[in-house]
Formats: C-alpha cells, sequence, structure tokens
C-alpha cells in the first residue's frame, strides 16, 4: 500500500497557557491518498477548521505529528513552508476576504508565481487565462476587478487561484457555506471535475453532511475537538453510527415541511438522550 499524502497523528492544537489554555483539537488521526477526498464535518466549534489550519502552519500544534508527502512538517521554519507551498494550497470560507480588492484578478493570479520564481511572467498570464477558463469565467476575467463578480464568481476566482502552481492538496474551510444552494452544487462540480482532471487531493471541511457526500470517499464527523465518528462516505451517511451524527443529519434543511419536522423531532430526542429509533 502507497504512503498516503498527508497523515496526522495524535494532533493536539492548544491556545493559550496556564487557566487561560484552550484545547481545540486533540487525538487526531487523519490520513488522504493522492487524488482522495476526505470530509471534515461537524458544527461550528468542533475544531475542524483548526485542523486545517494546522496543516497549513496557520495555528501551532502542541502534540503529534503531520507528514505531507513524504515529509514531516508539523513545525516548519517559514522558509520550510515557503518550499511546500506550490505543492499545499487553501480555499477559505468567504472569497470578500481572501481576494485582494484592489488588484485586478490578473494579478492577482499570476504574482506569487512571479514573485516566487515558478513560472516567468508569460507563463503565468497563460496559466491564468487557462484556469479561469476552466473555473467558467473565461479569460476577460483577468482585466476585471474582484468587486465586481458575484460571490459564487468570487469563490471561482479563489479556487483558480488555489489551483496555479497546481497542487497535490488544496484544504478547502467551508467553501461554500457562504453561497446560495443552486452556487453551492456548481461550485462542488468544480471541484470533481477539477480533481477528476488533475488527481489533486483536497481536505474539504464544512458542516453540512450532504455537502461532504458529494464530493468526499471518505468523512471524520467532529465534535468538541475530538473525531467522534470516520468512514466510508456512504456509510457515514446513511448508516450513522454514532449519536452525534445522526443528530447532523436531522439538522440538516429538507424541502418536505413534513419529513423536515421528524427530523426535528428525532434531532429533539438525540439532544435529550434518547436512543436513537
Amino acid at each position: 500500500m502507497s504512503e498516503p499524502l498527508l497523515s496526522i497523528e495524535g494532533l493536539e492544537v492548544t491556545y493559550g497557557t496556564g487557566r487561560k489554555a484552550f484545547t481545540a483539537v486533540r487525538g487526531i488521526d487523519l490520513e488522504i491518498g493522492r487524488g482522495e477526498t476526505l470530509g471534515v464535518v461537524g458544527e461550528s466549534g468542533s475544531g475542524k477548521s483548526t485542523v486545517g489550519r494546522a496543516i497549513l502552519g496557520l495555528a501551532a500544534p502542541t502534540a503529534g505529528r503531520i507528514r505531507f508527502d513524504g515529509q514531516d512538517i508539523t513545525r516548519l521554519r517559514r522558509s520550510g513552508r515557503r518550499a511546500i507551498s506550490a505543492d499545499l494550497q487553501v480555499v477559505f470560507q468567504d472569497p470578500r476576504s481572501s481576494l485582494n480588492e484592489a488588484k485586478k484578478v490578473g494579478d492577482i493570479l499570476i504574482e506569487p508565481m512571479i514573485a516566487n520564481k515558478r513560472l516567468t511572467r508569460a507563463q503565468s498570464i497563460d496559466r491564468a487565462k487557462e484556469l479561469l477558463v476552466k473555473v467558467g469565467l473565461g479569460e476577460q476575467a483577468m482585466d476585471r476587478m474582484p468587486g465586481s463578480f458575484s460571490g459564487g464568481q468570487r469563490q471561482r476566482i479563489a479556487i483558480a487561484r488555489a489551483l496555479m502552481s497546481n497542487p497535490k492538496l488544496v484544504v478547502c474551510d467551508e467553501p461554500v457555506s457562504a453561497l446560495d444552494l443552486s452556487v453551492q452544487a456548481q461550485i462542488v462540480n468544480l471541484f470533481r471535475s477539477i480533481q477528476a482532471e488533475t488527481g489533486v487531493s483536497y481536505l474539504f471541511i464544512a458542516h453540512d453532511l450532504s455537502i461532504v457526500r458529494l464530493l468526499s470517499e471518505r468523512i471524520a464527523v467532529m465534535s468538541a475537538g475530538a473525531i467522534v465518528e470516520q468512514g466510508d462516505a456512504e456509510e457515514v451517511y446513511t448508516k450513522p453510527r454514532e449519536a452525534y451524527t445522526r443528530r447532523l443529519l436531522a439538522a440538516e434543511p429538507y424541502p418536505d415541511p413534513a419529513i423536515q419536522r421528524e427530523r426535528r423531532k428525532a434531532w429533539d430526542a438525540l439532544a435529550a438522550g434518547a436512543p436513537a429509533a
């Protein structure tokens, strides 16, 4: 069996010291294979985004180990992070705050590549145009400002930026939660088509199990900083073992009011500690 692209063993992240210390995640064990999507799902405050931040070097682990593409990246210095930045990228939740409003889209995409000497300016421009076509915006988006695009279009720009360096892994931190349902489906389909074409791996972080299920081969469910359930995506979604996972499913919006009421009743029963039906 080949080595996973990403492996996390016993990850713990604690903020602060002494009486003010808060452990955001503890005992996290995860793996992502090459070309695979692992979904991490949980409510706000469950610690799922902290896992992503630790992988990206934005949160310092206090225990455990993170290996990426055969290298221990648990406590890399800034120079080490720069060295792996082409292979490890991120798409954040809010494209409005993650895109520089003062720069044209083309500049946003090409400047990091030129600054890091990944590509020449001409090569960067060609790559940016290719990706803007791939994400459905077209080459003409190069000369426009981010503010002239809708939320869904801006997220497509953020995805194009993440793909500029042809990464091996993209951490997707709630990338569709701020979008309308119809736009969410479009972005998920875009992620899938890009993965099929390039073989990129995703860590897809979200609070909605139904969205995560569409994209992921496996799902890890988090609550209170720990993984409470992990397994095949269909198994976790259709036959959840843990009450917390069933509660997440029951809380999902559903178009039929009658069915939604029954799901809410199930959620209330689980919240009260009653056994699952």
